[in-house]
């Protein structure tokens, strides 16, 4: 069976390269031009092509005519779409003989749309999972060809969830390839009456308001982490990036944003707490330790935030 990929992020690399060790009929990728290597989990998928001595094909636009003619010069019998945010239009669709799979990181039809990462931790989710289905003209709705169940963790931020995603994702296509190879897979219909939908996130979504609980806080910063841009609030007229922190114990008394001690972090008050920053980057800097953040600046007890 051959292969093509369309894949512009880290977990298609990995995916991909899953494929090629295992020799599972990956014959060419359609990926992203380095000039859009600002989006997040953005991956170059050229040294893995040079590895294999397969083609890597570079399109801001999949559906672009000179892409079409590139795909059906491969004649793939499957394509394969992990993380790409555009749509596969519909002469796509109608290439290869065995369909088209697409990826979702949530479990379908629960949480169909835009950064499912994000929004997964941003909700609290306790469970999450990855789908393969097939695509079709109406985003995310194709039948199931698999899916995999994995734990959210508390302690989980968007790198160890996407670790987590990407993982379940190269071992339910190792498992489920062969059967659309030997034509034994039957695709579950979506339940359209369990269908959700989360909204589209940009980088100035990431903003945080300190009147939030201390939880729903917590959540937003893990949520947004690395590859994401980040949570961000404002120290004086320049953006801060809290990359990481925690739920903290203090009882001090004070107004939302405002620092209530620099002890092993910032402490910064909440709507009904506080929680210990770990994690910063200010706007032009680079990022460091909350610790070393608060000696450089003279950030103190008052400082407010926002």
């Amino acid at each position: 069976m051959r292969i093509l990929l369309v894949s512009g992020i880290g977990m298609g690399w990995q995916c991909a390269k899953a494929l090629l060790e295992k020799k599972m009929g990956l014959v060419s990728i359609f990926s992203l031009p380095e000039s859009m290597s600002g989006r997040s989990g953005y991956k170059d998928f050229s040294e893995l092509g040079r590895k294999y001595g397969i083609e890597v094909h570079k399109y801001e636009d999949i559906n672009c005519n000179e892409s079409i003619s590139k795909i059906k010069q491969v004649a793939p019998d499957l394509i394969l779409v992990i993380g790409w945010s555009g749509i596969i239009g519909e002469e796509i669709l109608k290439i290869p003989k065995k369909g088209v799979i697409g990826h979702h990181p949530t479990l379908l039809p629960k949480h169909r749309g835009n950064a499912p990462i994000p929004w997964t931790l941003i909700n609290g989710l306790a469970k999450s999972g990855v789908t393969l289905f097939y695509l079709e003209k109406e985003i995310d709705n194709g039948g199931i060809a698999g899916q995999k169940e994995f734990n959210v963790d508390f302690s989980d931020d968007a790198s160890s969830l996407y670790s987590k995603a990407t993982e379940a994702t190269v071992s339910l296509l190792l498992e489920t390839l062969p059967k659309i190879e030997k034509g034994i897979l039957k695709p579950v219909a979506q339940d359209r009456m369990r269908a959700s939908r989360w909204g589209k996130r940009k980088p100035e979504d990431g903003i945080m308001d300190w009147n939030s609980m201390s939880i729903y806080l917590y959540n937003w910063i893990r949520g947004l982490a690395h590859p994401y841009p980040g949570a961000f609030t404002f120290l004086g007229d320049k953006k801060l990036i809290v990359w990481k922190a925690r739920i903290s114990e203090s009882k001090k008394n004070g107004k939302p944003g405002e620092v209530l001690s620099t002890g092993g972090g910032i402490t910064v008050k909440t709507g009904d707490g506080a929680i210990l920053v770990e994690k910063v980057q200010l706007e032009g800097g680079d990022e460091v330790e909350a610790a070393e953040f608060v000696k450089k600046h003279g950030i103190t007890a008052g400082t407010i935030l926002g």
